[in-house]
Parts: C-alpha cells; structure tokens; sequence
C-alpha cells in the first residue's frame, strides 16, 4: 500500500510496457528523506524518451494513484547471479535541484506559483520547476487539479499536470483554455440507500471472499501526542467529526442483489484508552488493527495508547471503502483544528 492504496507493481511495469520505445521496465516502491513512500521506475529503452509524455501515456492507462512519481531511464536493469532483478542496484533517483530558480512573471503564475507552495508543503517554487521532481506525487497532483479548478474557475484533468508538469507550462494551459464555469457538486435528495461506487464493490466482494479476515484495505495512522491531554475531550471530538461527516456513519448491505450503502443518523462510537508500557504499545497496536464488519457503522476506530502522564500515541484506524490517504489527512486536521477550540465550516455537500 502507498497513501492508503492497494499498489500492483506488475500492473504497472505491464502498462511502461506498451509504450512505443520502453523495451524493459522495473518498478519499485522507496522512501523519501522524510519517510514517505512512492513509486519509482525504471525504464529501459530504444532511444531517448519524454518522461512528461510518458507519465500522461500512463495516465490514460492507471488510475492516478499507480503512476510513478519518478521515472528514470537507464540502460540494463541489474540482475543477480541468479538472473533475478537486483533492485538493490537499481540507482538512488536524483531530483533535479540545480535548475535556476526564475520568478514568476504574471499573475497567474504567481497565483500557482502560491498553489504549488501549499500543496507541496515547501518555501521555494519557480517557473521552471517539474511538479514530480519537488515532491510532487499523484495524491497531491489530484489536490492541485481541484484547487486549480476552482482557483481559475477552469476544467482541468490530472491528466494534463502529468502531461505539462513545469509549472510555465501548465501555466500556459490555464492561460490559453477558454473559462469554463466550474461545476461544482450538488447535493442529491435525501434517500434511505445509495448504491455504492465501482470501488466499493470491488473492495466489498475482496472482503466476502476473504469471510471477515482481511485487513488489506485498513488505513491505520499513527500519531504521536505530546502533553496534557483529555481522553473524554478526544472522545467527544471524534463524536462530533462523525455527526459531521455522513460517510463515517454509513454501512454496506446488499438490497435487491446490489451493493448499496446505508447511512445511520446515530452510531455508538468510543475510543479505547489502555494505560501500557511503551514496548507492549507495538503488540496491542497490531491487534487493534482488526477486520471490519461492513455492515456495521462507523468503520472508524480509534485506540488511545497512555505510555507515561505526558506520552500518548493515538491510533486511528478507517477502512478504505469509506477513505483514501486524502480524506484521512482531512479528518485529522478537522480533528486538530476543534481540539484547538475553532469551528470549522459547514459543509455543503458530503
């Protein structure tokens, strides 16, 4: 899993594959310095390619979240004595962090240059800098197309940053497409069912097959917590966060052969607090990851772990039928945000 995403690897090299001049592919998961894991690849090919019109080839072939935040070319794969690939040997990426830093020139690029910056999470963005090569990743990239949308009330695709990832050129994009009125979500009436999505009911169907023992698609964050807290503050938090948000009140059931989700107006939720020394805190944290029975709402857990009178770790624990990697960062910053004593915004839709 990378960012809450079940990765399949061969998938992926299959699909390098099949572009034009890309004889051999290899591809592999690594960390960041900060820890972070994503996907890189490594292409063998006939001659030089574009790696931009690589990774927007990709883009009609995977979902986004499948596409290699690095693609490097080079000219064998490494193999062992046995003739198994070596990804030991496969070269460290090196991003590109010579490229002469240049201004933005107008008003647009300033207002992405300002987009890019809060995205990315760093201080320093230019003109000439590659999306993918400064800490972008597909997760992020989904973040930018949203924000850039609504931001210069356009229509793009993430196809397209991943077709023009320098910034002066996904600039241009914004500047010669015609404005279009941003369609934003309407709320649907208020029913007793929805049907679900496709990948829901393909993340439905693994759970049958595997009879309620499966915990591929669990999405545990673990965090740690510093100071004087409150267990019954916590509590009344997440209280408030699932009111807040229907998905964390909806269930799965199948009505008339279709896969269809349920949303309860009330469910009963309670953090579990356990006073543990810090070596026991790795095995309760494992068998607190658990299976979810997705009949039953809310598929949120959370375990508040006491390991001295200032040391908490919080676990938090959703099942990706109802969150991707996004909707957990935007949960935990909700959850910061009414620990601190702000309000947050109503929400128009769900």
């Amino acid at each position: 899993k990378i960012r809450g995403y079940r990765i399949e690897l061969g998938e992926i090299e299959a699909s390098l594959l099949k572009y034009e001049t890309i004889k051999t592919a290899v591809v592999i998961q690594r960390e960041d310095e900060s820890g972070e894991k994503y996907l890189c690849a490594y292409v063998v090919t006939e001659k030089d390619i574009p790696i931009p019109e690589v990774r927007a080839y990709l883009a009609t072939k995977l979902p986004y979240y499948m596409i290699p935040q690095q693609i490097i070319p080079i000219q064998n794969i490494p193999l062992t004595q046995n003739g198994k690939i070596d990804r030991k040997k496969l070269p460290q990426p090196i991003y590109n962090l010579k490229s002469s830093h240049i201004e933005p020139t107008n008003s647009t690029e300033r207002k992405l240059v300002e987009i890019w910056k809060d995205v990315l999470g760093i201080q320093r963005v230019g003109i000439q800098d590659n999306f993918f090569e400064i800490g972008g990743h597909s997760l992020k990239a989904a973040k930018l197309i949203s924000i850039v949308n609504k931001e210069f009330d356009v229509q793009l695709s993430i196809k397209t940053l991943f077709k023009f990832p320098v910034l002066i050129d996904f600039s241009k994009c914004i500047l010669e497409m015609e404005k279009s009125n941003y369609i934003s979500i309407e709320p649907i009436k208020q029913q007793e069912y929805y049907l679900a999505s496709t990948s829901q009911k393909r993340m439905f169907i693994v759970d049958q097959f595997e009879d309620g023992t499966n915990t591929t698609y669990n999405m545990p964050t673990i965090l740690k917590v510093e100071g004087d807290i409150c267990k019954d503050k916590f509590e009344n938090i997440f209280q408030s966060l699932i009111q807040r948000h229907e998905i964390l009140r909806t269930s799965f059931q199948i009505l008339d052969g279709e896969l269809v989700q349920k949303i309860e107006p009330n469910v009963e939720f309670n953090i579990k607090y356990v006073h543990v020394n810090e070596k026991d805190a790795d095995y309760l944290i494992h068998e607190f990851i658990s299976p979810f029975d997705l009949s039953k709402a809310p598929l949120l857990r959370v375990l508040l772990l006491r390991i001295a009178e200032e040391r908490h770790i919080l676990v938090v624990d959703m099942h990706h039928i109802i969150s991707d990697g996004l909707s957990m960062g935007i949960l935990i910053k909700e959850f910061v945000e009414l620990y601190k004593g702000n309000e947050l915004p109503k929400l128009r839709v769900q």
